[in-house]
C-alpha cells in the first residue's frame, strides 16, 4: 500500500492544540502516513509553546507575518505561498482546522493534491 502524503497546515496556538491528536496518529501510522507540517508563521512565539510540548516539527514555514499588513494582504500572501508549496510537495490530501481560515483556504489549493480534491476535516479527526 502506498504511503499517504498528508499536508497538515496551521498557524495559531489553538489550531496546533486541535491538530496535535492528528499528528500523534500520523506518527503512530508512520508506515502508512507521511505528515508534512506547514506553519503559517502567524504567531511563532505562542505557537512554539505548543509545538515544543507536543514535539511537532515543521517541514514548511510560510513566515507570513509582516508589520502593518492588512488581513487582505495576509490572505493573499498565504494563498500564493500555499499554492507554491503544494505544487512543490504534491501531497495526497490537505488537512486544515475546521475554523474560518481553514474553510477559506482548503478549497483554493485542491488541484494541487495528487489524488483529488482537498478535504477540510474537523480538527481532531483523521479519516
Amino acid at each position: 500500500m502506498p504511503v499517504l502524503r498528508a499536508f497538515i497546515t496551521f498557524g495559531t496556538r489553538p489550531e496546533a492544540i486541535k491538530m496535535a491528536p492528528i499528528m500523534d496518529e500520523c506518527r503512530r501510522r508512520a508506515g502508512q502516513i507521511e505528515a508534512i507540517v506547514c506553519l503559517s508563521g502567524q504567531h511563532h512565539q505562542l505557537l512554539s509553546q505548543v509545538t515544543d510540548y507536543f514535539n511537532i516539527r515543521a517541514d514548511v514555514d510560510l513566515a507570513l507575518m509582516r508589520p502593518g499588513q492588512s488581513p487582505a494582504e495576509l490572505t493573499a500572501r498565504c494563498l500564493a505561498q500555499l499554492d507554491r508549496e503544494l505544487a512543490r510537495i504534491r501531497p495526497d490530501c490537505l488537512v486544515v482546522d475546521g475554523g474560518r481560515p481553514g474553510r477559506i483556504l482548503a478549497p483554493r489549493p485542491a488541484g494541487a493534491c495528487r489524488s483529488g480534491p482537498a478535504n477540510g476535516q474537523p480538527a481532531g479527526s483523521l479519516a
